[in-house]
């Protein structure tokens, strides 16, 4: 007897159901979308979460770039086919916050209740809510953000899901001591008896919960699957050293300066190391640029402000008092010829507010830069307020963005890719370096917070240029009578 197509495809659609049943990978197979892929650590990964299912592992942690499809099966897939093969049990999912775990509860759920599941699982009708379940079987699922309650749930499968946000997050002790506070004494102790964990993530800190852990007196009763974007020696799954990763995405690149080499070690490698002192690097900071005027002489390359197209800005971090505990002022003029950054001048006293507003006027008619950059913060607002009004120096306030740890790392690609050209010889240099080499170790962040500033803000400027020269006295030549301008500021410095 010949079967009809439709017979056919009938028979294959319930062989596939029968297989996945018994089989995770089958499983994520019959319930993905069309294209759905299953390189070598997905494969890696499924293996593993099939040894949790039958109790031969019981602690697991996984250690995967981003965009590798690790959540996509542990937080997802894995729970949906868990809850047909213990229609009973309890989930529990948890992250950083509650709306990514939300999401993840949604889509087992929305799994159960595909045709396609192979499973008799069914959900209550009166209890579906994304984030808090039930099955009609007894069991269910919650979903639950970093800090949150857990009070009268407990969890067969319990799963961790990036417990960390981001950078900012990792290098605070504070929100660490926080989340390991809540994994220890909320998440933990909802496991069920015979209950399994899983904690999943992309690397952030060495002393982030999956550092915490493997660094615990029980790490030797984990499995950890540790898969780096890029394979060292007995790499996990076969992979010769220095192959790649197949992950989902792109990959930012540190050469080009997408990503400093501490991030991607971190993320991408799964390799945090300490920053301490390693945010710059005395070894980025080689490029030099004439300042002898003979640079045939001294091999060191000119400063392109003759013949390029070139801004000059200037940036300012304002200090408190004088006295000791107080951190100076600082104010750093750059100039960029569009790929290139050059530090043209620094300047860091601890001087009264009159001595500060002084120096910066001064050295705006010095440098003529296209716009000088402040951190907007509560002690800099008068002397913004006064320069805007008084003084015709252009200042934009600009609003801090996370930690001085995390808005070093942002702009450390820009040394580490050889872009910041230094001068030759200068009084302030030696100090400059010193402050950034140390940081964030160093007595003072004045330099480095001027750095930041600067960097993040020339990233965001637009292709238009203006020229500008440089006299002996490396002030700037050939501009336009500005003499009301002096007239102002001369006025204001008497004010």
């Amino acid at each position: 007897m010949t079967m009809t197509d439709t017979e056919r495809v009938a028979l294959v659609r319930m062989a596939r159901q029968v297989l996945s049943r018994g089989s995770l990978g089958d499983f994520c197979q019959l319930m993905s979308v069309a294209g759905y892929q299953q390189p070598a650590q997905v494969l890696a990964l499924i293996g593993l979460l099939e040894r949790i299912e039958r109790r031969e592992v019981t602690r697991a942690i996984v250690e995967m770039p981003p965009r590798s499809s690790k959540s996509t099966h542990v937080s997802r897939l894995f729970p949906a086919w868990w809850l047909g093969r213990h229609a009973s049990d309890n989930v529990i999912i948890a992250s950083y916050g509650e709306e990514l775990a939300t999401g993840h509860g949604r889509e087992v759920r929305n799994l159960i209740e595909s045709p396609d599941y192979p499973f008799e699982t069914t959900m209550r009708a009166d209890s579906r809510a994304a984030g808090r379940w039930q099955t009609e079987q007894g069991g269910g699922l919650i979903a639950a953000g970093v800090g949150t309650g857990l009070t009268g749930f407990g969890g067969h499968l319990m799963i961790l899901d990036d417990p960390v946000k981001g950078r900012e997050e990792a290098e605070s002790v504070l929100t660490r001591d926080h989340t390991w506070a809540w994994y220890q004494e909320v998440f933990l102790t909802r496991l069920q008896k015979n209950g399994v964990v899983v904690v999943l993530g992309t690397r952030w800190h060495e002393d982030d919960p999956i550092g915490r852990i493997l660094n615990s007196k029980g790490a030797d009763s984990w499995e950890r699957l540790r898969i780096p974007y890029i394979a060292g020696v007995a790499d996990q799954i076969g992979r010769q050293p220095g192959e790649v990763l197949d992950v989902f995405g792109e990959v930012p690149s540190v050469e080009r300066g997408e990503i400093s080499s501490y991030g991607f070690s971190a993320l991408y490698q799964q390799s945090p190391t300490p920053a301490s002192g390693g945010v710059f690097r005395k070894e980025w900071m080689t490029r030099r640029y004439c300042t002898c005027g003979r640079p045939q002489v001294c091999g060191n390359m000119e400063l392109p402000t003759k013949t390029a197209r070139w801004n000059v800005f200037q940036s300012m971090d304002i200090g408190g008092k004088q006295g000791v505990g107080h951190d100076p002022s600082a104010l750093a003029t750059w100039g960029t010829d569009g790929i290139s950054k050059f530090v043209l001048d620094y300047w860091s006293s601890q001087v009264e507010y009159s001595d500060v507003k002084s120096h910066v006027v001064t050295q705006w008619r010095k440098w003529r830069p296209r716009m000088m950059y402040v951190e907007d913060a509560t002690w800099a607002q008068p002397l913004i307020s006064d320069l805007r009004r008084e003084s015709g120096v252009r200042v934009h306030g600009v609003p801090t963005r996370g930690n001085k740890w995390t808005r070093a790392d942002a702009v450390s690609p820009e040394f580490e890719g050889g872009r910041v050209v230094l001068p030759e010889d200068a009084t302030w240099l030696p100090d400059w370096m010193h402050d950034h080499v140390a940081f964030p170790a160093a007595t003072h962040d004045e330099a480095v917070d001027t750095t930041s500033l600067m960097l993040s803000q020339m990233k965001d400027q637009p292709g238009r240029t203006r020229m500008v020269r440089l006299n002996d006295k490396g002030a700037v030549d050939g501009i336009a009578s500005v003499e009301k301008m002096r007239l102002r500021m001369k006025e204001f410095l008497r004010g």
